[in-house]
């Protein structure tokens, strides 16, 4: 009954008409995906023919359900709002997603989210995989986006301390991306989990990744930023954390004309509680995430 329970609610979250906060009104009112499935198609009879070619055109979700189903037997996880497993830190949240996949198993306990540039000086590759390391040795749990720079140093500063530590990914969690990162995600999964909000199989598009930082910032009590210029998705990360209620803390940049620490310099001028460490003075890097 499970996995007919995810794909209902599956379906239900790619129906036309009904986004995040529609998905938990419906949970709410009747108790499972499948129960509120049926009532909404009850109550919209009209979207009975509809919804395959609404769906296809999201997602596309036929051919992306029929992957969902195959990965799902083949003993891949998900979860959906409010049922067994969703993480509890992301029930409230103005726009949760609706269903999760997994790889691996969501640690419990409390969790920091660490993020920053793709793109990042040395110092502060080395200060995110510290602060990674010093934390989950603490037992936090690290969250970050799996990407490279920044993110990889934190999950790699958590697995080193026999820690744990959750990758929010752009894509689905069975691909990939960067490419290089397949020992990492392994890992990752060993220790923690790959979390995403994509249909299995889904490939990196440049939109996907600004939207799952609501989700790194949503799983995390707490977010710091290490190194961001100002258009980057740690600043949306970090302004969703606000947004959340969530404190921010943010790196004092070692040399603040340097375009590749504005984001930082931002986020300090809107609030965020200054990190204050020592850092070697940076070279000139890219100021684009």
């Amino acid at each position: 009954m499970g996995r007919e329970l995810i794909l209902a609610a599956l379906r239900l979250s790619r129906a036309p008409g009904v986004g995040a906060a529609r998905f938990r009104e419906l949970l709410r009112r009747h108790g499972d995906p499948a129960t509120a499935l049926a009532a909404w198609l009850a109550d919209l009879p009209a979207c009975r023919a509809t919804l395959p070619a609404v769906s296809r055109r999201k997602s596309p979700t036929l051919d992306g359900l029929a992957a969902a189903e195959a990965w799902l037997a083949a003993g891949g996880t998900a979860v959906w709002w409010g049922g067994p497993g969703y993480p509890a830190a992301l029930l409230d949240l103005p726009e949760p997603p609706p269903v999760l996949f997994l790889r691996g198993t969501l640690p419990e306990g409390p969790a920091t989210a660490i993020v920053g540039t793709r793109h990042p000086v040395p110092a502060a590759l080395a200060l995110a995989e510290h602060l990674a390391a010093d934390l989950a040795r603490r037992g936090v749990t690290i969250v970050s986006g799996g990407a490279a720079g920044i993110d990889a140093a934190a999950h790699r500063g958590a697995l080193a301390a026999g820690g744990r530590t959750v990758a929010v990914l752009g894509t689905g969690v069975d691909v990939v991306f960067p490419p290089d990162h397949a020992e990492l995600f392994a890992r990752i999964a060993a220790q923690g989990a790959l979390v995403s909000e994509l249909l299995p199989g889904t490939g990196p598009r440049r939109g996907f990744f600004p939207t799952r930082n609501r989700i790194i910032a949503g799983l995390a009590a707490e977010t710091i930023v290490v190194q961001a210029p100002r258009r980057s998705g740690a600043c949306l990360t970090a302004r969703a954390a606000r947004r959340y209620g969530r404190p921010v803390r943010v790196v004092v940049p070692p040399c603040p004309d340097d375009p590749a620490w504005a984001g930082n310099l931002a986020l300090l001028a809107a609030g965020a509680r200054p990190l204050a460490v020592l850092l070697s003075q940076p070279s000139p890097s890219a100021a684009r995430d």
